[in-house]
């Protein structure tokens, strides 16, 4: 009788996989030493790994399919979070050569530049009128709300890289618009405008005027 002692540790597995299937191609009666007899004398190599795996399974208690999808997916992850990471350097290093740092202007530049900006547009640019003749009949509150507009106007236009030259009509001194706008707009006795009493209508050619009104009776068509 023929033996193999590195297998004596699957005795008992056997002999229990063998009392549960009776109807296996190769019966297992007695112990198992018969049945590693009858695979001897059939010249089977029964190594004690490939006998565990076939009996027993992988020691995770995972198919060997699903142990090799899980190892290619984290292959995939991996891949991904590399090219991820090629990617942010990519673009950072792409954003380094594009800067251009503008050059640094002090304030005085910086005033500079707008004032001439502004004093440009009077002479060429367009006008932009704002009618204060209405004012007389707009409660404080009102008022207060237009100086702030104001104010918010000439900051904006005199951001803006093509400005208007901007008038304020029916200005009158000593009025409730002229005190608020004097109380709410710090420098406003320096901005660049034309402050005027006059109307409109007085300064400007009537058929090159474009009056914009919540209150007209046609609208104006945006192209």
């Amino acid at each position: 009788m023929m033996t193999y002692p590195e297998c004596e540790a699957e005795d008992s597995t056997c002999r229990d996989l063998c009392d549960r299937q009776p109807d296996y191609g190769v019966a297992c009666q007695g112990n198992g030493e018969d049945l590693w007899d009858a695979f001897g004398l059939l010249q089977i190599d029964v190594g004690c790994d490939s006998v565990r795996s076939q009996f027993l399974g992988n020691e995770t208690g995972y198919s060997r399919n699903v142990l090799r999808k899980q190892r290619n997916w984290e292959k995939i992850i991996s891949a991904k979070k590399r090219k991820r990471k090629h990617e942010r350097e990519r673009r950072r290093a792409k954003l380094a050569d594009e800067r251009d740092p503008a050059p640094q202007l002090s304030k005085r530049d910086l005033k500079r530049i707008t004032r001439e900006r502004l004093l440009g547009a009077k002479e060429t640019g367009p006008r932009l009128c704002v009618d204060l003749s209405m004012t007389t009949h707009m409660t404080i509150k009102e008022i207060s709300r237009l100086a702030a507009q104001i104010r918010r106007l000439y900051g904006a236009n005199k951001k803006s890289q093509k400005p208007f030259w901007l008038y304020l009509t029916g200005f009158v001194q000593n009025s409730p618009i002229a005190e608020e706008c004097l109380r709410m707009n710090d420098g406003f006795s320096n901005y660049l405008i034309d402050v005027t009493p006059e109307s409109y209508l007085d300064l400007f050619p009537f058929e090159t005027i474009v009056y914009l009104t919540p209150d007209a009776e046609e609208g104006m068509l945006c192209r």
